[in-house]
């Protein structure tokens, strides 16, 4: 996985935004037809499918609401560009892309300290030694544009609280806390417009202390059940596959 920057600020960057390095579509978008509009689509990017779904991606996810029959005709190009490119959808596969809040965290070492070694799995990472929240892991990297990713992820502003200690269970224990922004759930909306995979259906941030042997967790959930935890996002970060470019300061 390769990470890349994503903008120098939320808010000063603004301007520097711009749709596409392709050839100016002056309308045809929503002149042309479908079959016109594919057409013109794999000449004017080379045939290239990702630099093509990254235009039309791009259209859907901003007209989904205000316009979805626009929305869903570019749907149908995309459907028809593959047709014409004769992309064979069986065989498709998707990188995935996660996008993460980072803060600073002094007080997970002490946290960590409190964890007794003897109580981490040994077939997972043990302590996590990043502390973020994730906001989206699945977003299809090889069709989504990084203007996309800034342009959904622009809203995230304000600290975070860190509280009510707690587990996902599987095969393993994942102790971890609740993360409490209500600009979080807006980033996760936007970002899950974008093409993605998720067998998630609800959102819940969370921000991992570690991974524990099952059975193990619930005595650090009682140790931490009064612990709570204001802290400040200092950069965002995406984690793509097929890209390499950008982060983004957050103060």
């Amino acid at each position: 996985m390769k990470y890349f920057k994503l903008f120098e600020q939320f808010i000063t960057e603004i301007d520097d935004f711009h749709h596409s390095d392709a050839p100016d579509a002056e309308g045809r978008f929503r002149d042309l037809g479908i079959k016109d509009l594919a057409k013109w689509l794999i000449k004017t990017r080379d045939g290239d499918m990702q630099r093509i779904t990254g235009s039309l991606n791009q259209q859907i996810a901003f007209n989904k609401k205000s316009d979805p029959k626009y929305a869903d005709k570019m749907e149908k190009v995309r459907a028809e560009v593959k047709k014409q490119l004769g992309v064979d959808e069986a065989k498709v596969t998707y990188e995935y892309g996660c996008v993460m809040v980072y803060f600073d965290f002094p007080q997970m070492k002490d946290i960590h300290n409190l964890i007794d070694p003897v109580d981490l799995d040994p077939n997972q990472k043990g302590l996590e030694d990043e502390s973020h929240v994730t906001l989206l892991y699945g977003i299809h990297s090889n069709e989504v544009t990084d203007e996309q990713v800034k342009e959904a992820t622009r809203g995230m502003a304000g600290p975070i609280k860190l509280h009510n200690a707690s587990l996902f269970q599987n095969d393993f224990d994942v102790l971890k806390f609740e993360a409490e922004n209500p600009t979080l759930h807006g980033c996760n909306f936007n970002l899950r417009q974008l093409p993605h995979t998720s067998t998630y259906p609800d959102y819940k941030p969370h921000a991992t202390i570690a991974y524990l042997k099952k059975g193990e967790g619930h005595k650090y959930t009682e140790v931490l059940m009064d612990k709570a935890y204001t802290v400040t996002p200092t950069h965002l970060l995406a984690q793509m596959d097929l890209r390499l470019n950008l982060t983004c300061n957050y103060t």
